[in-house]
């Protein structure tokens, strides 16, 4: 778990010179507090034989890890779109 949120927390951390800490990131941040939730609950389903053990827990922390990368990609993949857009109707016909 501490790996994953340590790898999560530099990009999470870095700002530009002028740009609110709050804005975004600690939104984004606060999804990333489901990781606990998600290890007690895979926890609970082992033993109550919901998820068999030989899955153990390692599948909280892929999800987790999916999860992270979505919430610092998908901006920048949005950004992109965005300005691809803006590109191709600003050339003339």
């Amino acid at each position: 778990m501490a790996i994953v949120l340590a790898l999560i927390a530099v990009p999470l951390a870095r700002l530009r010179p002028r740009q609110d800490p709050t804005r975004g990131r600690l939104r984004r941040a606060h999804l990333l507090r489901l990781h606990p939730a998600f290890t007690i609950a895979g926890r609970t389903w082992i033993a109550r034989g919901v998820t068999p053990e030989w899955l153990g827990l390692w599948w909280v922390h892929v999800v987790v890890g999916l999860l992270a990368a979505a919430i610092l990609l998908v901006p920048r993949w949005a950004a992109r779109l965005r300005y691809r857009r803006n590109t191709l109707r600003a050339v003339p016909a």
